[in-house]
C-alpha cells in the first residue's frame, strides 16, 4: 500500500516560526501561471509570490520581513518556480 500525506514545511526565521504547506498541482499550475504573467514586472512578481507563499501558511509577519533570496529557497524547497 502507498500511503500519501500533505509534507509541511517547518520554517524559523530569525525567532519566529511557522508550517508552510507544500502545494498541491492544482495550486502550483495556478501559481505558475500567475507568475508568469507578472514576470516582466519584478513588484508584481514578488508579491504573486508572497501571496502564494502565505496561501501556504507563510505568516505574513514574517513574509513581509524576508529577503529575496529566503523567498527562492522556500520556493525550491517546496517544489515551486525558481524565481530569478
Amino acid at each position: 500500500m502507498l500511503e500519501l500525506k500533505t509534507k509541511v514545511l517547518k520554517l524559523k526565521f530569525n525567532e519566529s516560526e511557522c508550517d508552510v504547506k507544500y502545494p498541491t498541482v492544482k495550486q502550483n499550475i495556478e501559481f505558475t501561471k500567475k507568475h508568469k504573467s507578472v514576470e516582466n514586472d519584478p513588484a508584481k512578481a514578488v508579491e504573486c509570490v508572497l501571496e502564494f507563499l502565505t496561501g501556504l501558511g507563510l505568516s505574513p509577519d514574517i513574509a513581509d520581513s524576508l529577503e529575496n533570496d529566503h523567498l527562492n529557497a522556500i520556493l525550491e524547497t517546496i517544489g515551486g518556480v525558481k524565481k530569478k
